[in-house]
């Protein structure tokens, strides 16, 4: 008899569902950290100016952004689709999407068709990463879910750790598109398990979530203040991170650390990034969800302002990076597992997709923030606590949905 889904007992069908998702969100990661990685290489190869400007964006920011810029579009759509057609086989279109034009990014030759490259792999990762967040939430009890959810997310940095080894490993110029093809054929391999593996749960009221619309989902039956208030979290929390990790390595090399020295604590933001993620989960699913979410802001904050006044010397700088990465990976974590409390299962993909969408307008706007910040001339530490002010924003908007969230549906666990 053939295989599926369905002779996997249930309990192994939820942990194998979570495994799967998480596996996915670490290709996400080494996939949208090879821009940073390799532009270096790129930009004399291809001839990516970072000065010539096509609309308000050098030619360099085009090929930086053009990933987010999909995955925003590609969120909200993968979002939607998913509460009407079912999250499995939208998972499974996205996964194919960000794998194939991954690979084409390797086999890019020109920077026209680079930049197309990079936007359509962001369609593919957009749609992917509310399906492996709400399926995350629905394959696992209430008790466990920030648990998982944090595990899903620190996925995320731990890709971007393995991005930052692969490129080193292939660190000849020659070498650029291993990256591309590690962050392409991986999730590739990964689609005959996602078939045969993930719960092909129908949504049950499709017909209804067609009818109500999308703005009904998003602002309808007292959901107006706590969608917007995600928002805000989402679009401020990813605008700190991709500030972060767009600039902490320039930021680190002013204060006087070698090159060496500067990509060293960006792994060490990225690892200690992922432990943070995992450990926040536990501390949620524990209780005082408010008040957790509330702590973990004010540890960031802190973190900040401990990296922001530390001696020019690589191991304050080493420990400091890791703390910074640790907790703002944890406040991403805690808005990851808020997003699925909002919303009733019927329209969680709508709504997880729609605060992913807001998240990464803030990503892409992050970078551009740090680079009027050193364009105007701030120094390093003065850069680092400008963010303190914007962390204030997210932490008022996540710790409201924290106190108003009531896990707003059932966690469908599999059976």
């Amino acid at each position: 008899m053939q295989a599926s889904s369905e002779t996997i007992p249930g309990h192994g069908r939820a942990i194998l569902t979570v495994a799967l998702c998480c596996l996915l969100a670490m290709m996400e990661g080494v996939d949208l950290q090879a821009p940073g990685l390799t532009l270096p290489v790129l930009g004399p190869l291809f001839k990516i100016s970072t000065t010539e400007k096509i609309l308000f964006l050098p030619v360099s920011g085009w090929f930086l952004s053009m990933s987010t810029f999909g995955l925003m579009i590609g969120a909200a759509i993968g979002g939607r689709l998913s509460d009407l057609i079912g999250r499995k086989w939208v998972l499974i279109i996205s996964a194919c999407l960000f794998g194939l034009f991954s690979v084409g990014t390797a086999y890019s030759q020109g920077v026209s068709m680079l930049v197309s490259m990079r936007f359509l792999t962001g369609l593919g990762l957009g749609g992917a990463l509310p399906n492996v967040i709400a399926l995350t939430a629905e394959s696992v009890s209430l008790a466990k879910r920030h648990t998982a959810i944090g595990f899903l997310y620190g996925s995320l940095p731990f890709g971007g750790g393995a991005a930052s080894l692969i490129a080193a490993v292939a660190s000849a110029p020659s070498q650029w598109p291993v990256v591309y093809l590690v962050g392409g054929i991986a999730p590739l391999l990964v689609v005959p398990l996602l078939i045969l593996i993930l719960p092909n749960r129908k949504p049950a009221n499709d017909s209804k979530v067609a009818a109500e619309g999308v703005f009904k989902a998003l602002f309808g039956e007292g959901r107006a203040l706590r969608t917007v208030l995600l928002w805000i979290g989402f679009f401020c929390g990813l605008l700190i991170m991709y500030m972060l990790l767009g600039w902490l390595p320039s930021l680190m090399r002013a204060r006087g650390l070698t090159p060496p020295q500067a990509s060293t604590v960006q792994v060490a933001f990225n690892w200690f990034g992922a432990a943070g993620s995992v450990l926040i989960g536990f501390v949620l699913d524990r209780g005082r969800r408010a008040v957790s979410t509330a702590l973990v802001f004010a540890a960031t904050a802190a973190a900040l302002t401990y990296l922001a006044g530390i001696p020019a010397q690589f191991a304050y700088a080493f420990v400091a990076g890791g703390l910074v990465g640790a907790t703002i990976s944890a406040v991403q974590a805690v808005l990851y597992s808020l997003a699925p409390s909002c919303y009733p299962t019927r329209i969680r993909g709508t709504g997880v997709g729609f605060a992913v969408a807001a998240g990464r307008l803030g990503s892409a706007a992050g970078p551009f923030v740090g680079g009027m910040l050193i364009g105007a001339g701030h120094t390093a530490a003065q850069v680092l606590m400008a963010l303190v002010p914007i962390l204030a924003v997210s932490a008022v908007g996540a710790v409201l949905v924290a106190i108003m969230a009531r896990d707003g549906g059932e966690a469908a666990a599999v059976h």
